[in-house]
Parts: structure tokens; sequence; C-alpha cells
């Protein structure tokens, strides 16, 4: 266990802090090990930053509990860095032993116990250093090179294939048949269209119904336990049921995290212990009662409105809100006896979204194997369909935001492209959960598809653009005048966007709208050189909308310079060349003080050209003298003539004229000219066109 020393974050945290938040799925395989942080976060933009910082430091925190918890991955050698980070209070590598959970409220232990489960399910390895004490962290979870260049996991203890068949065996899976679920359900229309006129203004990225519309980036999940009266059907929650249902819940989207791309999945999660109804929900079959039930219990989490849906929808978008999640749905976890269910289903779910239902008895498979089928319901959350043999769809319907067919369909169905075992066919599957994979066609539907095989899912493998950049008078401390800028450094701000590929689900509550939850940002350079990253506007670039500011200095004066800005991805897309934004500039130093210089010809100008100058001298008094060199700069911005070059008076005004040639005597031709008055480090310019 480390606890948190009571240091600032180190110089190269601070660094990272403008990095973006997404892991990147190519590159050279971490050495990880597991790792469980105690957080104490005084409210969710501290949790939140907190998170982020972690993350920056190359921590993968699949797990999120405000304000308690978050659990994943950390690079071996980070330990006391991911400490040190506010507001983390301890830091756990490897197992939290029972010992060192003395002190954790009753929350914080049901995490800890989920997490050693979790990741550690024969036991393991922890660590008990403090900083600055010394000492070995034991073995944990540490990782071997991973096939898509991203991290692999070993406990250091792990579950072997023959202990994981050891866990999903027995008579329960022997047994025959048995569904799952129904064909998932659909929120009704009257419902939905109440829903969108009941929320004028949301806070999150996307407008409810649009909760789950594919599983990639980052979810809120609102678990729910509903509780009867005390003593209504003697059907009350148990502490080590609760605990149970914690870590089943975690099992199942672990399992998801696992197998998505880049294993880049991130859950945040609140949990609702003993939700107070006043029925006993499965005792009339759960489906039934649900109006009850489920209103009850968003009643009860402070929720009002006409129906279920509507409060069931404002809930995901608070905790979209309050997580600044991508996604956002509901998991009921409904009590009851011994083999309680849904009649001949262990669960069901609203296809999209906002919950699923889950009973905590799971029928004849048992709470041991509620995470198979919470995973199961969560993949319909995200428009998955049922493969199983009685599912009353073939295997030509599509779903999904890439309209992918459902061609995994059980037992014959005509023109079925594959016949694997899935984790959305039915309960009988041999194949224990923790090793079940999903399929190709789950996979399209999910929206996981990489049809261009570079390694990035289609969903996210677009180019972004610049929505704007433009000059930031506010910050910037210099002046343009024309494509002339008084200033060896200028800033600017602008807006970046990742650009969604069609939508093309025929089931999405809102069809045809487009969504990516890729990261962006933005990079300039000057003249063609280096790409360097503006910073993001609120600390991070981890969404598909950011603002951006850039600070360009050390520009060289007398010259011209181009800048140029472009967007770029997490996944290192960048804006296409035709459509960078650009700005060229001729840059002089900053204009300072007084000083004045004018042309008394006309402009555009036939040499000869006439100019005043008055120079200020850096007291601010007049009639002193002052060093001055008035002089003619081409295009390119060299020097092609010296119209003076002495002392003379400040305030006062002095004349001079060019007579259109240069240094060597040669008549310059026609095009803009820039004469400059340069006087004690300070400088005027004025540009002058001139023609035959």
């Amino acid at each position: 266990m480390l606890r948190r020393p009571h240091l600032p974050l180190s110089a190269q945290a601070l660094l990272c802090v403008a990095a973006f938040t997404m892991q990147p799925t190519a590159g050279p395989a971490q050495e990880m090990k597991a790792a469980y942080f105690r957080l104490n976060a005084s409210g969710y933009q501290e949790f939140t930053t907190g998170i982020k910082t972690a993350e920056s430091l190359g921590a993968v925190l699949r797990h999120r509990f405000y304000p308690h918890a978050a659990m994943g991955f950390i690079p071996e050698g980070t330990e006391l860095r991911m400490a040190s980070v506010d507001p983390v209070v301890q830091l756990f590598v490897g197992q939290v032993q029972p010992n060192q959970m003395i002190g954790m409220s009753y929350e914080e232990k049901n995490l800890a116990k989920a997490y050693n489960k979790l990741f550690f399910p024969q036991g393991g390895g922890h660590a008990a250093i403090e900083p600055g004490v010394g000492g070995a962290v034991p073995e944990g979870t540490s990782a071997g090179p991973a096939a898509d260049g991203g991290y692999t996991e070993r406990s250091g203890t792990a579950t072997s294939v023959g202990a994981a068949h050891e866990r999903r065996s027995g008579d329960a899976a022997r047994e025959g048949p048995e569904v799952i679920d129904f064909e998932p359900k659909v929120v009704p229309r009257e419902y939905l269209d109440e829903v969108k006129a009941a929320v004028s203004q949301v806070s999150s990225a996307a407008p409810i119904p649009a909760t789950s519309e594919f599983m990639l980036g980052h979810s809120a999940v609102g678990v729910i336990m509903p509780e009867s009266k005390p003593g209504y059907g003697g059907q009350d929650w148990a502490p080590a049921e609760e605990a149970k249902a914690v870590e089943e819940v975690i099992s199942a989207m672990d399992w998801w995290a696992k197998h998505s791309p880049g294993q880049s999945l991130r859950f945040s999660y609140e949990i609702n212990y003993r939700v107070p109804i006043s029925l006993e929900p499965l005792d009339l079959g759960g489906m039934e009662t649900e109006g009850q039930w489920a209103t009850e219990s968003l009643e009860n989490l402070g929720y009002s409105a006409s129906n279920r849906f509507t409060m069931a929808y404002q809930y995901v978008d608070d905790l979209r809100a309050r997580y600044s999640s991508d996604w956002g749905f509901l998991v009921f976890v409904l009590h009851g006896t011994e083999g309680q269910a849904f009649g001949r289903a262990l669960a069901y779910a609203y296809l999209g979204g906002p919950y699923n239902v889950n009973a905590y008895s799971n029928g004849r498979l048992g709470p041991e194997d509620l995470d198979r089928v919470i995973a199961h319901e969560t993949g319909h959350t995200f428009y998955t369909l049922d493969e199983y043999p009685s599912a009353p769809i073939t295997c030509q319907v599509r779903a999904g935001y890439l309209y992918a067919e459902n061609a995994n369909k059980q037992e014959g169905e005509p023109g079925c492209k594959s016949d694997l075992p899935c984790v959305m066919r039915g309960s009988e599957q041999e194949v224990p959960f923790p090793i079940l994979e999903p399929c190709y066609y789950t996979r399209g539907q999910l929206g996981w598809w990489d049809n261009d095989g570079d390694g990035i899912p289609d969903i996210l493998d677009t180019n972004p653009v610049l929505e704007s950049v433009a000059v930031d008078t506010a910050e910037m401390g210099a002046t343009v005048s024309g494509d002339t800028l008084y200033s060896t450094s200028v800033s600017f701000k602008g807006t970046a966007k990742a650009v969604p590929i069609p939508n093309r689900n025929p089931r999405s509550g809102i069809p045809g709208r487009g969504f990516t939850v890729e990261p962006v940002g933005a990079e300039y350079r000057v003249d063609g050189g280096m790409w360097t990253s503006c910073h993001p506007a609120d600390g991070w670039f981890d969404g598909p909308l950011e603002s951006f500011g850039c600070e360009v200095s050390g520009l060289s004066p007398w010259d011209w310079h181009t800048i140029e800005f472009r967007a770029v991805t997490a996944h290192g897309n960048a804006t296409p060349d035709t459509l960078f934004s650009s700005f060229g500039w001729f840059v002089v130093p900053e204009r300072q003080g007084g000083s004045v210089l004018v042309l008394t010809s006309s402009n555009p100008a036939t040499p000869p050209v006439d100019i005043s100058f008055a120079p200020v001298h850096p007291s601010g008094a007049s009639r002193l003298p002052v060093p001055v060199e008035v002089a003619v700069f081409d295009p390119a911005g060299r020097k092609i003539a010296v119209l003076e070059s002495g002392s003379f008076e400040s305030g006062v005004y002095h004349t001079t004229r060019w007579d259109g040639a240069d240094v060597d005597g040669n008549v310059a031709p026609a095009g803009v000219y820039l004469i400059a008055m340069i006087s004690e480090g300070r400088s005027r310019a004025q540009k002058v066109l001139v023609i035959p």
C-alpha cells in the first residue's frame, strides 16, 4: 500500500496535463501492474482531474467510483508518482488485504473486494511500502507483449483456463438450454416523444435519448438495487449479496473492456444500495410490475416525471454530466428467492437503453454467473441483437451504428454467415464466460469494426477539422495591420472537431445523427517546421469538440512567416493539408511608445516616396538625441536600402525620401515594400505599393 506523500505533482505530471487522456492502441507493450486507488475527492471536478492526471502518467483506470476509488493498471515504476496525485490517499499495488480494509466504509470495502476478485481471482501479491521508506513491491499484475501494441494482463497467481472452467462448470452449466432473455424491449414511441419534449437542453455531449449509440469511450453506469419495505415478502438484501452484485456488475463491464478495441473502454459507476420501493419486484414476475418498482426507485433517487422512462433518461443524463462521460445507462439488479426471475428468462433490456434489468438470483445459473447475463443485457443496451435459436429475428436483420447484420444467429437461419460461441447467445453455451469472446457480427453492432485494418475502429477513424482559428486579440499583446505583424509573438484561439461518420443504425432513438467519441486536439507550425501542440482551454484534449489556445513566440523580425494550424485526433489522424488554417505576415518588432512613421506621399506611390518620422526617447522627454535607422525592406524581408542612419531629436518630426533605388543604385521593381524606422529597440513600419 502506498500512502500519498505530502508532495506536489512532479514536473513531469504537470507537463502531461494537456495530453490526450485516451490510451493509445499502438506502440510497444507496457509493463503494467494491477492497482487500486483509494481517493477522497471533495467534488466531481477534483475526482475527474485526479483520474485524468493519473491517466496522463500512464494509468489505465477502467473502473471509477466517485468519490472513493478507481481500479485498473499502472506502468511499472510509477507507483510513487501515482500516489502523489490529488486526491489519492492510498495506492494499493496488487491485492488489498483484509487488514488494509480496516477503516474503509461499507461501500469502499465492497469495491476493494470486487477489485481483488476481478484482478486476483486466485489470490495474489500485495504491496505494503511507504514512500521514502523503501522496500520492494511484490509481484502483482505484469504484462507481456501485446499483439495490438497495447498491454496484456497477467496476475501473479493468474487463473488458468482450467480454473476458469471450474468456476463456470457444474450441474447448472450442464443442464438443458435456458433463455437468457426475451427479444430486447423498446421504449414506446409516445414515451420517447415525451422525453424529447421534456428535455429542452442537456449538459452532455449528445441529446437524450442518445444514451449509448456504440460501445466505445467512457460510459457512466447507474447501478440500482431496489429494496421493498422492511420485512415485506422476506426478500431483503444481505450485505454479502450486495457485495456480490457489485462484483458481478463490475466483472461484466470489465469483460467488455478487455475485449474492446485497444482495451480502451472506461466505466464510471454510481451504486445505489437498497433503494426503497413498496413491493417485492420479482413476486409477480418483474416485468409485469416494472411500471411500479422502476418508477418508485427513480422517484426515491430524486427524479420526477410522468413516466419511468423520462426519469431514467434524466438520471442517465445527470450521470453523463457528473462524470463527463460519453454515454450512460442504468443497471437494475432485483432481489428475490433462488430461481426467481422473469418467467423462463433471466433478465431483459431495452434496446439502446436507458436500462437493463437483472435478477440477483439469476435462475439456475446463480449469482456466480450473473456477470455473463449482465454483459449480455449490456450488449443490448448498445444495440446488439440476440443470436440464440428462439430469438424472433433472422440473421439478415441489422442493428448498430455500422448497420451490422446479425449473421451469427444460431441454428441454421437462411443466409447466416457464422456459427460461433458468443455472449449474445443463450446460457446453454459450454464456453465459460471468462474465456468467451464477442463474435465478429456482435462487434460490428457495437461499433468495433475496423474495415481498413489500421487498428482504429471505423467510428473513430475520421479526419478532424478546425471549426475556427483566429488571432486572440485579448491575449496577443501585438498589433496586426494587413499582412504585417508588429510583434515577434502572437496568440491564437480556436475550436477543433472530430467529424463523425454517418449513423446508419435503423433502431437509434435519433436516426441519422452522427456521433464520435474520438478525442481531438490542435497543433501549429511555423514556416513548415515541426508541429507543436496547442493548449486545451479546459486543460485536457479529451473530447470530440475542443477549444484551444496557442502562443507562437520567437518569430524572427524583418522577415515573412507562415503559421499553419491543423486538428489531430488521439489516434493520430490529422486535418488534410488542403484544409490547414494559415496566416502569413511580415514580422517587425513590437510597436511601443509614441514613435511615428508616416508616408507623406500617396500610396500606391511612384518614386520618390516621402516619409516623415518622429522617434521617442526611452525617458519620454523631447529634443534628446536618439539613434535612428530608416530602411526599406523588399517582399522577401531583405533590407535593400538605408535612408537614414544617425542621431535624431526625439519628439520632433523629421523627413526623408526614398528614390526607389536599392543600395546598389538599381531601380526596385514594382511591388510591395516595407519602410521601417528602428530606434532604441522599438520600431514603426509602413507598407507602400510601388507602381511604375
